[in-house]
């Protein structure tokens, strides 16, 4: 299989900077008073990635070379996900049964920096690895912000995990850019 094309790095972006739009909102859950106009920046910022990508991606033709469309890399794929869904709602589980649901966003946080790791190798996408890893340690200093101040874990994630998909969702579309459209590629191989 070869390189990713323009519109499967563009179509990642556009994932990854939605989810940092939700990462910034779930941050102003209860943030201290200095902490809502920095995270609504971050929205506005996740938000312009979102419409980059979205443009970048869907100005290309629909072909892809997304490991996905293959049906065993599909499988791996939906075992990540569901992984990563049933490891969220077992949290989610023990954390309301023990009083400790102000931790849900530390928890769903390493979930998904977790996730990461496995499903770069699905998508053949090895930065994933150390933006899992950032992700995973975010959500270990929100439990650990949470648990020595008045900080919500929520604010840490928020500013943390928005703040590393935005930039790998920047970074990405940045790469995408620098791709051949398809038809240049078809233009390439015809002449």
């Amino acid at each position: 299989m070869g390189q990713l094309s323009r519109r499967d790095t563009a179509s990642s972006a556009l994932a990854l900077a939605f989810f940092g739009v939700g990462w910034f909102g779930w941050g102003q859950a209860k943030p201290p008073g200095w902490a809502p106009a920095w995270l609504g920046i971050g929205e506005a910022i996740s938000l312009l990635v979102v419409i980059a990508s979205a443009v970048t991606a869907f100005r290309e033709p629909r072909a892809t070379a997304l490991p996905v469309r293959d049906r065993a890399a599909f499988r791996k794929y939906l075992i990540v996900f569901w992984g990563e869904i049933a490891v969220i709602l077992v949290a989610a589980v023990i954390l309301a049964f023990t009083g400790a649901s102000a931790y849900l966003p530390a928890a769903i946080c390493a979930a998904v920096g977790l996730h990461f790791i496995p499903l770069s190798a699905v998508v053949r996408d090895r930065p994933l690895i150390p933006l899992g890893a950032t992700v995973t340690a975010v959500a270990v200093a929100a439990l650990t912000i949470g648990l020595t101040t008045h900080v919500s874990p929520s604010t840490i994630t928020g500013f943390g995990a928005g703040g590393a998909l935005v930039g790998y969702a920047a970074w990405s579309l940045v790469r995408a850019r620098r791709l051949p459209t398809a038809r240049s590629a078809a233009t390439a191989v015809q002449g």
